[in-house]
């Protein structure tokens, strides 16, 4: 692991490290980290033994390396830049 982080945090770490401007890394930061909370929650349900740290590790690798994700964002309003898929640029 990363400077001893856990998974999930080095995942978010890579996926908004672009973004320059610290309140929107921290609000794209936000969002990403909610969706990673939605899938986890989905493989709870569907997979009912699994611990809640296993769904999120398990959220966190099906949404591929971060870097895939990664948000550059060259607007103040990073949300509204957001609700254009065509904004995220991937890989």
């Amino acid at each position: 692991m990363e400077s001893g982080k856990h998974p999930v945090a080095q995942w978010l770490d890579r996926a908004t490290a672009a973004i320059r401007f610290g309140p929107d890394r921290k609000e794209v930061r936000a969002e990403l980290e909610a969706h990673l909370e939605d899938k986890a929650l989905d493989y709870l349900r569907i997979f009912p033994d699994l611990t809640e740290e296993e769904a999120r590790e398990r959220a966190a690798a099906q949404m591929g390396d971060g870097l895939s994700y990664r948000v550059f964002c060259f607007a103040s309003d990073c949300s509204a830049y957001l609700s254009s898929p065509d904004n995220l640029l991937c890989h």
